[in-house]
């Protein structure tokens, strides 16, 4: 998404307020007086709406190829890990991991997770929460087994905001 776009965002977000407030001025003042103009304000407003709606779902996907690719590659190369700015938070490189259950070994794994911890086991196991099982593993120096498991561990930059009042 260029510069010319995200304008083009800002403009279809402030046209949206400025609907919507004037929708609720309109409600207040004439009280569906004109059913007419009552739905063609409604159809505009959901164009708005939509609009609003595309440019979100390409903005995300920009903001995930900038987190997930451009700023990861820039920290790396500068080689920073951690950075905070005043303002803006706190910028990190984590490892985030993937683990799956060896289909082979299933009745193995369940049984070995049953006896590490047996809280995250319910008749299976939800896929979150075996990652971030993985990871606590790892990070206390006690990984699990390999034939059991299949771990994955990439890096990505997560962005913790700075709290404001």
């Amino acid at each position: 998404m260029n510069n010319e776009e995200l304008a083009e965002l800002e403009v279809a977000v402030d046209q949206l307020c400025r609907f919507e407030h004037r929708f609720v001025l309109f409600l207040e003042q004439f009280y569906f007086t004109d059913i007419f103009e009552v739905a063609l304000f409604l159809k505009r407003l959901k164009n708005a709406v939509a609009r609003v709606e595309r440019f979100k779902k390409e903005l995300n996907k920009t903001i995930q190829k900038i987190e997930g690719d451009k700023l990861l590659n820039l920290m790396e190369y500068q080689k920073i890990q951690r950075v905070v700015y005043d303002g803006l938070g706190t910028l990190e490189i984590k490892d985030r991991f993937n683990c799956r259950i060896n289909p082979e070994l299933k009745e193995a794994a369940i049984e070995y997770l049953k006896d590490i911890d047996p809280s995250i086991v319910k008749e299976t196991i939800h896929h979150s929460t075996l990652n971030a099982r993985a990871s606590q593993a790892i990070a206390e120096g006690d990984p699990l087994p390999p034939t059991l498991f299949e771990i994955t561990a990439y890096p990505y930059v997560k962005l913790t905001e700075e709290k404001t009042c």
